[in-house]
């Protein structure tokens, strides 16, 4: 990349940068931000983790773990409009420096460059910016996992990806079981029968199998 082209995409990028994290202090517009906020703040005063409330009852329609990022940052700098922002804008940081690495590893600086700047750009970031919506985690989780699993075409074959991939999966369902309080569902034959079926077939090796034919 030539050096005029790099001070160019820096100046936009600061610009742009600044653009998004200019709302990190704006009061609430919106009901969804305060309804958050307050889902977060009774993690921190019922010193409660696995359980969301607000009005005092169970609140079941979001995942726990932009709460949990929220949650930290209230401990860390206290309840306030700017700490509330902050988790989502660093992992809107995040998914910036994942759009890079991915980029430029299948397209080169330049093109890795202007993708970040659409990334910066674009209207719905700014709104998930400073509305805090699940954007801002979504985008820096989901692209940081591609990126991850495209680095693993260098290291693995496509069998060894395959058994990854099922794997993770089979412990992220016994986990989600086990927070969610239903040990006892593993107690079943369902449960054993599954679990012969997939020591005898191993289905991950013949799945796995197929893309490398």
């Amino acid at each position: 990349m030539k050096d005029t082209n790099k001070t160019f995409y820096l100046f936009f990028f600061v610009l742009a940068l600044a653009v998004n994290f200019a709302g990190i202090n704006t009061r609430f517009f919106t009901d969804d931000p305060g309804l958050y906020a307050s889902i977060a703040k009774n993690l921190l005063y019922k010193k409660e983790l696995f359980e969301l409330f607000t009005y005092n009852k169970d609140w079941l329609d979001k995942p726990h773990f932009p709460f949990w990022a929220i949650l930290l940052s209230f401990k860390l700098f206290g309840i306030s409009v700017w700490a509330y922002r902050l988790p989502a804008l660093l992992f809107f940081m995040i998914s910036l420096v994942y759009t890079y690495l991915f980029t430029k590893k299948f397209y080169g600086w330049e093109i890795a460059a202007a993708a970040v700047l659409i990334l910066l750009t674009a209207l719905n970031t700014i709104l998930s910016n400073t509305d805090v919506r699940a954007e801002p985690y979504l985008m820096g989780l989901i692209i940081g996992s591609i990126y991850h699993i495209a680095c693993l075409e260098e290291r693995f074959s496509y069998k060894d990806q395959g058994y990854i991939c099922y794997h993770s999966h089979l412990w992220q369902s016994a986990g989600a079981i086990v927070i969610s309080k239903k040990v006892k569902t593993l107690v079943s034959i369902e449960v054993a029968l599954a679990a012969c079926a997939y020591l005898y077939f191993d289905p991950a090796r013949v799945l796995c199998t197929i893309p490398a034919v």
